[in-house]
């Protein structure tokens, strides 16, 4: 099984190309660890609903079938183009707004 946190220390060393404040860096990485542990519940939910509808314990091919199956439903659905246009106005309105209030 791969480690879950090689991508989390290639994340690391992508920022150190960056001039980012060591601030911004540790903010980065807290967001990349939540997005991963938005990723595993997503796939936690899946598994918890196909084993329930099988009413039988998966096998570890199922499992990993089931994981790749939802990381790619999930990749697919960040990148509709619906969802990319909400996710571009509401960092733009919050940004705005964050910037009003300075």
């Amino acid at each position: 099984m791969k480690n879950p946190l090689r991508r989390h220390t290639k994340e690391k060393d992508a920022l150190k190309t960056y001039s980012v404040p060591e601030t911004d860096k540790k903010e980065f990485l807290a967001l990349t660890k939540r997005l991963m542990d938005i990723m595993v519940d997503f796939s936690l939910l899946t598994l918890h609903t196909i084993q329930e509808k099988k009413k039988e314990p998966l096998t570890q091919k199922q499992i990993d079938e089931v994981i790749s199956f939802d990381l790619q439903f999930r990749i697919q659905q960040i990148n509709d183009p619906e969802l990319l246009d909400i996710v571009r106005e509401r960092a733009t309105f919050d940004f705005l707004n964050e910037q009003n209030k300075k």
